[in-house]
């Protein structure tokens, strides 16, 4: 009875734990009685290893308290992917975690070359691993065949979690070998990273499929949050996928950053920070992140920052400094997506990347010959797409998108298609964007943005066409370009000279270029201040011009419309300045994310645009900033609704018939403007009238010309000696500060300003009178 009633206890001893197991067992691993070595054992085999204590039969944690370097290869660990482990295989549930140390090194990094051996941290064989704090460094995996994971490889059916990593300077290198996953290969049912940074890391194989982490087909998902990747140097000798990040399962990346990447191959280059590919049946998620200063250098260049062909969206990311140079064509300055989804684009910044290639050049932001592209509230700004040799071209300095695209409340500003140089002599299409089948545009702003030919002298050549320094439509016939509520100003299309005896080229549609007789339909537009230039000539006002035939739907302002467009419809007017105000910020409902504004190209209520045009008509109730239309501005007759035309619908707020664009004090009536000290704040609002030409910049309610402490509140005074606390070098020490401005406080300066309080006199480091001090020191 005795031995059952034991039993039974044992039992419900047993229940009462979560899932009938025993607690986990925390075991230190501190190098003098438990290594690390020995604490994985014990911990896989529930046994007592070395000086450590067994594991129990849950999931254990290991803490390490000492940093650990590692010699070579661990007897415990497989032969996987082309190498062993520095530490046993992982086969059961664990956590490592930092205590007093948190460094994993191994010995070969500082020597780390293709002669040597080098070997990676681990192998998940099974269960679950969670490392959380640690900190890799100076890995070296050297891969004499085929191999994968020069820093952790994981089996199928594991599960792998990084939380606040670090891997710095780890080197995987292979002559004349494949490797996936320069430091992680994944074949888990689910990777998980948040936080942590990967830096200082060098990868040279041949053909590489991930130059950090690689995803194989059909595991699990992949989710990389919050983590940094900067300065890595990697290399993919003949084909190159993904400079960072290859996978071809769902992943997700969020609030990641990527900088200071050099990425290069002498052959086919396919995203030089993510590769997504599978098949549009797997999604690729890539949200609040970025991508900086970053090279990528082939022969065939896809995708500067991302290739993808799976279901995409981009969300709240910037694309910053990015060149993508090719030795042949290149294909999307930052992003190529060849899906058969529908990529989507959605609060995006796509700034100063270049897609440069020594033949043909398109897409210097993005490429996509995915259907119904989407592209919602964007900036495209100072892309470039750049072309070389005798017989290429170069299209779409922001987007080329060839099977339908969408883009709403999205400005495209300073982007281009060019040649390399004089020798470059082929044509050049859609400065900012080359657009073909089925395309809506609603709210969209091209401005100074420019389709520039190559020239063909001194190469026996005629000289390279321009068509659409803002817009290029067309090319492929049974399409139906749909835009409303277009600004398209202050772009070019410059044609290529050519050699004595041989044609120029031609330039044609400075604004928007329709190049297919397909549905188009053109509403609540403004058109105005774009050029043409031809050989020799200045350049000539040009804001349209159709090979194809425009439809208008009426509500548009065109200023110099080739004859070849007609604007005919009810609404349309010919021949009359809009007055655009310059690109800018002029506020919007929602920033980007760098926390800019979308800019836009204003008018005011002087312009022909402002209530002009039919929301009706257009179906669009708000403007690129977020802006509700209709906004009826008082004074200002209406056409239609008091919808206006353009991608900016003024606003007059106080009602004084003075828009906020233009109005001196868009919150106070004063429809006189006065301005009598010209600082451009109207009287009526100026609370520093006369007082100086900037106002009030700090906001303290002190105008900047008596600002004692400018940049602070010059009311905030704690200790009440006078100086704002914003500028006091004396804060809470005295009444009155350093009032001899020797920058010592009162309460330390012996004289302060006062002769009266004379400093004591020192020689050799004595205080005159101290006679103590002295005498102790030459007793």
């Amino acid at each position: 009875m005795r031995s059952i009633a034991f039993c039974l206890a044992l039992l419900c001893g047993l229940l009462l734990i979560p899932g009938g197991e025993t607690e986990a067992a925390e075991i230190h691993a501190d190098g003098v009685t438990c290594s690390l070595a020995d604490a994985i054992v014990a911990a896989n085999s529930d046994t007592a290893t070395g000086g450590c204590p067994e594991g129990d039969f849950g999931a254990d944690t290991i803490v390490l308290d000492a940093d650990v370097t590692l010699t070579g290869p661990d007897a415990g660990s497989t032969n996987q992917g082309g190498g062993q482990a520095g530490l046993p295989d992982i086969t059961d549930d664990l956590t490592i975690r930092a205590g007093l140390g948190r460094v994993i090194r191994s010995s070969l990094g500082a020597t780390c070359s293709a002669a040597g051996l080098g070997f990676r941290f681990f192998n998940l064989e099974a269960g679950s691993l969670v490392l959380e704090g640690l900190s890799f460094e100076e890995g070296c995996f050297v891969a004499s065949a085929n191999g994968f994971g020069g820093g952790i490889a994981t089996a199928s059916g594991t599960e792998l979690t990084l939380v606040d990593v670090t891997v710095r300077d780890h080197h995987t290198l292979g002559t004349g070998v494949n490797f996936d996953g320069g430091f992680l290969h994944s074949r888990s049912s689910q990777v998980v990273i948040e936080g942590g940074v990967f830096e200082e890391i060098t990868i040279a194989v041949f053909n590489l499929r991930g130059g950090v982490i690689f995803g194989e087909s059909f595991s699990g998902p992949i989710a990389l949050r919050g983590v940094a990747f900067r300065d890595l140097d990697v290399e993919g000798e003949n084909t190159f996928q993904g400079g960072v990040l290859a996978t071809s399962t769902d992943t997700e990346v969020s609030g990641c950053s990527f900088t200071d990447l050099e990425m290069r191959s002498s052959r086919s280059f396919q995203g030089g920070v993510l590769y997504a590919s599978n098949s549009s049946f797997v999604s690729f998620i890539l949200d609040g992140s970025s991508v900086t200063d970053l090279v990528a250098s082939g022969n065939g260049v896809q995708g500067g920052a991302l290739y993808t062909n799976q279901q995409t969206q981009i969300r709240n990311t910037v694309f910053a400094r990015i060149q993508a140079i090719s030795l042949s064509g290149c294909s999307g300055g930052a992003v190529y997506s060849t899906s058969s989804g529908d990529p989507l684009l959605d609060r995006v910044v796509v700034a100063e990347t270049l897609c440069q290639g020594a033949g043909f050049a398109e897409g210097g932001g993005l490429f996509s010959s995915s259907p119904d592209t989407v592209v919602l509230d964007s900036l495209f700004r100072d892309n470039q797409a750049r072309f070389g040799g005798p017989t290429s071209n170069g299209r779409g300095g922001a987007i080329l998108a060839f099977d339908g695209v969408r883009i709403e409340r999205s400005t495209f500003l300073g982007c281009g298609v060019s040649p390399l140089d004089s020798a470059a002599a082929g044509d050049a299409a859609g400065g900012a964007l080359w657009i073909s089948d089925e395309v809506t545009l609603r709210n969209v702003t091209v401005a100074d943005s420019s389709a520039r030919a190559g020239d063909g002298q001194g190469q026996e050549r005629s000289g390279g066409s321009a068509r659409g320094g803002a817009i290029f439509y067309g090319e492929q016939s049974g399409g139906r370009l749909d835009a409303a509520h277009l600004t398209l100003t202050g772009n070019q299309a410059i044609a290529g000279d050519a050699d004595p005896g041989l044609t120029d080229g031609d330039a044609e549609g400075g604004g928007l270029y329709i190049a297919a007789s397909d549905e188009l339909a053109i509403s609540n537009s403004i058109v105005s201040g774009n050029t043409i230039t031809r050989a020799e000539e200045d350049p000539l006002a040009e804001d349209c011009f159709a090979a194809g035939v425009v439809s208008s739907s009426g509500y548009n302002l065109v200023l110099e419309p080739d004859a070849t467009c007609e604007f005919a419809a009810f609404g349309d007017i010919v021949g009359l300045d809009p007055e655009l105000y310059p690109v800018a910020d002029y506020g919007c409902y929602g920033t980007l994310p760098d926390g800019s504004c979308l800019p836009t190209a204003a008018i005011d209520q002087t312009s022909w645009a402002v209530d002009w045009g039919s929301c009706g008509e257009s179906g669009v109730f708000d403007d690129a900033r977020g802006q509700l239309r209709r906004e009826d501005v008082v004074g200002v007759p209406n056409l239609a609704d008091a919808c206006d035309a353009g991608a900016f619908e003024a606003r007059d707020g106080d009602e004084d018939g003075v828009t906020d664009a233009a109005d001196l004090c868009p919150a106070v009536a004063d429809p006189d403007q006065a301005d009598g000290d010209l600082d451009e704040i109207g009287d009526a609002c100026d609370l520093c009238m006369g007082d100086n030409a900037t106002g009030d910049s700090d906001g303290d309610r002190v105008c900047d010309g008596s600002d004692v402490c400018p940049g602070f509140d010059d009311g905030a005074d704690e200790d009440g000696d006078q100086v704002p606390d914003g500028c006091d070098l004396c804060f809470g020490d005295d009444a009155t500060g350093d009032g001899d401005d020797d920058g010592l406080c009162a309460d330390v300066d012996c004289d302060d300003g006062d002769p009266a309080n004379a400093c004591p006199i020192f020689v050799d480091g004595f205080e005159s009178g101290d006679t103590l001090a002295w005498s102790a020191s030459v007793s």
